[in-house]
């Protein structure tokens, strides 16, 4: 602590602090002695607080429900409120509630009136929530997520809900204690300003604070909000570009001390918007975000200058990094895998992937984007000079997203490194970890297609063991990555001809696709008792065609082929059966272009075109009840 700073200035100052807590009687402004105190001694004096407070840091809620602080009435008022509190009901009610009343309202079963919330501090990180009631106060605290910890100074409750610490929070009280002291306003209400969403690192970004504005998006609030605010170095995405009820006028790119000046000058209020994603809880949610933000990013403006001929290849995504958690062995295994594909597959081209830019870089992200491309230049030293090479490395994840829905196979961690190719656009493809960090990553990650490396072939950094889990390195034999990896990649692939054949793909022959065992039935269409057979329960049956296949079906003209043994037909049917094909370029399934196909005898054939990226296929069989077997279903190109 700062030596210009006496006991007795700490001491008084903290008997200020216990009146902004709600503990504490108020007292006179002329009684503090601390204009001395520097910010940097924020920090240790909210230790030192923390400590006065006699705070008690419940490691969960049952720890504390056990306890004897509270009654047993007040016990559980809180449990209920903490229980929905952890949840996305809490960030669309709450922001419902300030859309509507300038406020948030708080009920707690114990209290007479509800708690309510009109003022929010902000720092660099951490957005404050002040909840006012009869008595007393309570805090909660806004970091990734909406609700990371809640602090009741009346019962000496301090709860850890989420991601940060006690120290982080503490030392945000502390600040938010000297910015009201400040204030000339301090008991004037606030207009509910706006929310502020996303994070610093881009896995937070969209597993936490982006579905949660999808909650809102879903719940038709986004139109009512007045302003949007992610922080400089957090704007991973355009939210206009994502939520076409967000205008550009509502919404902003800020530095920190930029957005405190727009809440002095609105006298508003903020709500930071984040959840804390787990999989039994969000994966639908995630699932539709997921769809909704990779249709958001091929509806925006592709380089095919920076990425020249990148539609005429077999394309392999590898991730590296130079930062934590990296594959020792990766410049390595990555030139020796694609190597050996090259000797099969004469199209085969290598993306390079690392680290991802806000749309407003931070000197940080300029030096780590550096330092990934350096591990380009190796892996070109030892891959053959035949095979073209692509990067996304420093690119922004809407670019990241259209590169990846061209990808026929990806290698990357099994956390952020992932998330895109894996999650997003649904590629086949291997995931590799630490021992350490294994299972917990896999817990925090969505990974669709993808296959683990056998966790027992990975060897950790013994130098790394001390290092926290998620900053351990790791080693992986190339040799055997390279038989694991080769034996993945033809079992994805079986069943498109088109890589199964290197005399078709040397001579560049007629390339089949096989659609066969690519088949999703979605409806009307249920398994008739003989197996190879299909039958329809109404005139609107649907296939869709695997999402593996898709970046395979480049730009081109090609032949439709499709022949039906037909057990039965409808009775009312009389005169000719359509077999129809839908293609998805990402503003979904349109009548108007579908490919219709006259079935003569159950065989029908038809040209169409494909003109862009392909997100989805769609096959109606018949358009009447009928029972059928599939004898061939396949896509030529001319």
């Amino acid at each position: 602590m700062s030596s210009k700073l006496s006991q007795a200035s700490v001491s008084q100052a903290f008997s200020a602090f216990k009146t902004f807590l709600g503990i504490q009687p108020a007292v006179a402004a002329s009684e503090f002695g601390f204009e001395k105190l520097e910010k940097k001694d924020y920090p240790l004096l909210a230790e030192q607080w923390c400590e006065s407070a006699e705070l008690i840091e419940y490691e969960s809620l049952n720890a504390f429900l056990e306890s004897d602080s509270a009654s047993k009435t007040t016990q559980e008022s809180l449990e209920e409120f903490v229980l929905n509190f952890k949840s996305e009901e809490f960030v669309s009610n709450s922001v419902a509630s300030a859309v509507e009343h300038n406020q948030i309202r708080c009920t707690l079963s114990h209290l007479d009136a509800p708690a309510i919330c009109d003022t929010s501090f902000h720092s660099s990180v951490v957005n404050l929530l002040k909840f006012d009631y009869s008595g007393g106060h309570f805090f909660v605290f806004q970091y990734v997520s909406s609700y990371d910890a809640v602090y009741f100074p009346e019962f000496k409750l301090f709860l850890l809900t989420g991601h940060g610490s006690k120290v982080l929070f503490f030392t945000e009280l502390v600040k938010a204690f000297f910015a009201q002291l400040k204030a000339s306003d301090v008991d004037k209400p606030k207009r509910f300003g706006g929310v502020l969403t996303a994070h610093g690192r881009p896995s937070h970004t969209f597993y936490d604070c982006l579905p949660a504005m999808f909650h809102l998006h879903r719940k038709k609030l986004l139109k009512k909000i007045p302003f949007f605010v992610q922080l400089e170095g957090y704007d991973y995405v355009q939210l206009p570009a994502v939520f076409s009820e967000i205008t550009p006028e509502r919404s902003a790119t800020l530095k920190p001390a930029e957005f405190s000046k727009r809440m002095a000058a609105e006298d508003s209020f903020y709500f930071h918007v984040g959840l804390l994603f787990k999989q039994r809880l969000h994966l639908k949610l995630v699932n539709a975000f997921d769809k909704h933000v990779v249709k958001a990013a091929l509806h925006q403006p592709f380089d095919a200058v920076k990425f020249k001929g990148i539609d005429d290849t077999l394309l392999i995504w590898f991730g590296v990094t130079s930062q934590k958690r990296s594959w020792i062995e990766q410049v390595d295994a990555c030139a020796a895998f694609v190597n050996h594909l090259a000797t099969e597959y004469s199209d085969v081209a290598l993306v390079v992937d690392g680290w991802t830019n806000p749309h407003s870089p931070r000197a940080l992200d300029i030096e780590e984007s550096a330092s990934d491309r350096k591990l380009i230049k190796q892996i070109k030293s030892k891959l053959s000079k035949t095979i073209p090479v692509y990067s996304v490395i420093g690119e922004t994840p809407f670019t990241k997203l259209q590169v990846a829905k061209r990808v026929a196979f990806f290698i990357a961690n099994q956390m952020t490194g992932s998330m895109l190719v894996s999650r997003f656009c649904e590629r086949p493809g291997i995931t590799h970890m630490s021992q350490a960090f294994f299972k917990d990553s896999a817990a925090q990650s969505v990974n669709k297609h993808a296959i683990a490396y056998p966790i027992e072939k990975v060897k950790d950094a013994v130098e790394d063991l001390d290092k926290r889990m998620d900053q351990v390195s790791y080693s992986i034999a190339v040799p055997d990555f390279v038989e694991f990896a080769d034996g993945v990649f033809k079992k994805q692939f079986s069943s498109i001809q088109a890589y199964l054949s290197k005399q078709d793909l040397v001579s560049s022959t007629k390339t089949a696709f096989d659609l066969l065992t690519k088949l999703e039935p979605k409806k009307d269409l249920v398994s008739d008792q003989e197996a190879a057979y299909w039958r329809s329960t109404g005139d609107d049956p649907i296939f869709m065609v695997c999402s593996t296949l898709l970046p395979l079906i480049k730009p081109d003209t090609y032949d439709f082929n499709v022949a039906l043994d037909f057990k039965s037909l409808a009775p009312k049917k009389k005169g000719r059966v359509f077999s129809k094909v839908y293609i998805d370029y990402g503003q979904g399934y349109s009548e108007q272009q579908a490919l219709v196909v006259e079935l003569k005898e159950g065989v029908g054939s038809a040209q169409f075109t494909v003109g862009g990226n392909v997100m989805g296929v769609r096959f109606d069989p018949t358009d009447c009840e009928a029972v059928f077997r599939i004898d061939r279903l396949q896509i030529v190109r001319c």
